[in-house]
């Protein structure tokens, strides 16, 4: 939170509707927009895969004092009130040059555990609070929310999906505010991706409950097992194929194992259509090479675009998976 939350003109609610148009793919973020409908401003979403543990990506988020620091525009950052430490409402204030007016907001946040699907969600919300007296020279943003989805990809990395949306107050043009959100998207997951280097966090991972949650899982195969085919159920409508992914162990280990490489390429699914193709795509390779004789084929069947089309669409991929693996026992070697 204490980098993600550096430009309060991008923080938002969630998305309402609409298909998601990337804009931004450089140095490993995806950015993507979409417009709102009745607003004239976007919502926008960014992934990223960070190289560490979630623990160490949750200390960094929780790191509300941390977000004022010398030479940033942060000014002020404070708890209000802390129930818990998934619970609490804190406050920061952000100066910036003229002609632009300075900003505050009271920002309410609650954290969850999704453990079936291995993921933490954040959301966060800019309330009205009585007990924090509006600064003098500051616009008070009271329209603002947001959402940051921490997924385990492995245990040394992190998905992260931040989506944003919010009405800065004052007198700034639409355009002005739809660029600055997609400008900052990119610097704030960099700020992330190098903050979690830091001995501080690292520090405060290591005594965090996470750190012992997430091993209990990993010591738990059905867990791990289960946590995939939520996973997959969240891209692929047919359970009888995720039933026969999950089985393979190449699979499991592609999505949730110390490579990943699904893990990480199902982030760009939250953003769109054609990054869920390829993944799908990476799956049936993933579950099916290991029994294809005949290479060309499996190339033919695992790329073909209307197929790829069918399995996010709705049931019945597995008989066509079964049919390929028949044809494959009879092709002679």
């Amino acid at each position: 939170m204490r980098l993600l939350l550096a430009a309060l003109l991008l923080l938002a609610r969630p998305a309402l509707a609409g298909e998601w148009e990337q804009f931004l793919d450089e140095d490993g973020v995806k950015g993507y927009a979409r417009a709102v409908p009745g607003s004239k401003l976007i919502e926008v979403r960014s992934t990223i895969m960070v190289p560490a543990r979630i623990e160490v990506v949750g200390a960094v988020l929780r790191d509300i004092e941390g977000m004022a620091r010398p030479g940033q525009s942060c000014t002020a950052a404070r708890y209000v009130e802390k129930l818990d430490r998934n619970r609490y409402s804190f406050y920061v204030a952000y100066d910036f040059p003229w002609p632009a007016s300075s900003r505050d907001a009271v920002i309410r946040v609650v954290t969850r555990y999704d453990l079936e699907r291995g993921r933490v969600i954040s959301d966060l919300r800019a309330i009205e609070d009585a007990r924090v007296p509006r600064r003098k020279g500051h616009v008070r943003i009271t329209d603002l929310s947001s959402q940051f989805v921490i997924e385990y990809l492995s245990r040394h990395k992190t998905g992260v999906i931040y989506t944003s949306r919010a009405d800065p107050a004052g007198h700034l043009p639409s355009f002005l505010v739809n660029r600055g959100a997609k400008k900052s998207l990119k610097q704030n997951a960099l700020d992330l991706r190098r903050a979690v280097t830091k001995p501080e966090y690292l520090k405060a991972a290591a005594s965090s409950p996470d750190a012992a949650l997430i091993e209990r899982s990993l010591r738990d195969p059905a867990r791990m097992a289960k946590i995939v085919a939520n996973r997959l159920g969240e891209l692929i409508r047919d359970r009888p194929l995720i039933a026969r992914m999950v089985g393979e162990r190449r699979v499991v280990e592609a999505l949730c194992g110390e490579k990943g490489n699904v893990g990480e390429l199902l982030l760009e699914g939250w953003g769109s259509r054609a990054s869920r193709r390829r993944a799908v795509e990476l799956l049936l390779r993933q579950l099916l090479a290991p029994r294809a004789r005949d290479r060309a084929a499996l190339d033919r069947f695992v790329s073909d675009p209307a197929r790829l089309e069918r399995i996010l669409a709705g049931p019945g991929a597995d008989a066509e998976v079964a049919a390929f693996l028949a044809g494959q026992e009879k092709t002679p070697r």
